[in-house]
């Protein structure tokens, strides 16, 4: 378990929450509405699987960074 919990809101853009995950190293993201309530979780599998669906490499590249550095064992972090 963490010490300390990242989320984005359900009104964030992909993007967004790919670039949350990749900077706080989390393989998973709960987001959360306006109020604070968790109404999903975001994990890397499904930005994987939207990631295969867009038609703009450059998203799968960014798909590709993200998994690349949260599945970094603990201790290897840049």
């Amino acid at each position: 378990m963490s010490e300390r919990v990242f989320a984005c809101y359900a009104d964030e853009s992909v993007a967004e929450c790919m670039e949350q995950m990749s900077r706080h190293r989390v393989r998973r993201m709960p987001i959360v509405d306006a109020r604070g309530r968790l109404v999903g979780i975001v994990s890397q599998g499904d930005l994987a699987r939207h990631a295969l669906h867009r038609p703009v490499s450059q998203e799968r590249d960014a798909m590709i960074d993200v998994v690349g550095t949260v599945s970094e064992p603990p201790g290897s972090y840049r």
